[in-house]
């Protein structure tokens, strides 16, 4: 039999932005769409080029609870949807290419990085010097001092994100 290619359903629409379905299977036929898998462009399957993501990997997953009424009120009571259009607006995809693959970062890994850079900072640069260091960084709020920093580290290390 031969296999015809249909065009994915879309999503959802947010700023310009298109995002697709993506199918299991590959097909609509075969099993429907997945629930957490999305393609920045109508691609045939999820290994069809580097648009595919999977929104649980998006940094503001696991926070739509902390996301502003914009999301909750063009998305009322879609999360997934909410986190996808607060990540379009946040710049997520802007260097996404069509047709190269895309890296996704590991969430994990980005994590420890963050916290082995916030660590080696307490370590190698002095509390009243850190303001100077990064001047635009902190040009309306000082910088976390040790404490601060170390309770920070601790919460994120143990998923309580609530900063």
């Amino acid at each position: 039999m031969p296999y015809e290619w249909i065009e994915p359903e879309v999503f959802m629409e947010h700023s310009g932005v298109v995002v697709y379905h993506v199918y299991k299977d590959d097909s609509p036929q075969n099993g429907g769409a997945r629930e957490y898998w999305f393609c920045l462009e109508a691609c045939e399957s999820m290994d069809d080029g580097g648009n595919t993501f999977d929104v649980r990997s998006l940094p503001a997953y696991g926070l739509s609870k902390q996301l502003n009424d914009t999301y909750a009120d063009l998305f009322p009571g879609d999360a997934l949807k909410q986190v996808i259009a607060h990540e379009i607006d946040a710049g997520f995809f802007d260097d996404w290419e069509k047709d190269d693959a895309q890296v996704q970062t590991d969430p994990v890994q980005a994590l420890a990085t963050v916290l082995a850079a916030l660590r080696y900072w307490t370590a190698n640069t002095e509390e009243d010097e850190r303001h100077e260091t990064m001047p635009d960084t902190f040009k309306y709020k000082e910088p976390l001092n040790d404490d601060e920093i170390e309770d920070l580290c601790q919460r994120l290390n143990h998923g309580g994100l609530n900063v």
